[in-house]
């Protein structure tokens, strides 16, 4: 369920970036206000860039965990798939465009 629910952070994020930075969005920060002399639509540009930086990051470094917890099992099955047969023969079937017999 965690997964599911990362995946579609993961998918939902860049939407919703979008849509804070179109035009009926933005203009709740044109106002004539300045914050330490910047203007408030300037610093709520780069806060919203920030916030959206630092929340991918977090959903990414998830997936990528639980990715990591989910591949061991996998893992395990491609190692047994591909394991040496004792004949010297190895996982590689072809050697020099010849078939090992």
């Amino acid at each position: 369920m965690q997964s599911r629910r990362l995946r579609d952070a993961a998918a939902i994020l860049p939407m919703g970036g979008v849509l804070l930075f179109t035009p009926p969005f933005m203009r709740v920060f044109d106002q004539p206000v300045t914050l330490l002399g910047v203007p408030l639509l300037h610093v709520s540009l780069f806060v919203l860039w920030f916030v959206g930086l630092v929340l991918t990051a977090f959903v990414a470094r998830a997936l990528t965990r639980d990715i990591e917890e989910e591949e061991p099992a996998e893992a395990e099955t491609w190692e047994s798939a591909s394991a040496p047969t004792g004949d010297g023969a190895g996982s590689v079937p072809f050697e020099s465009g010849r078939m090992r017999g």
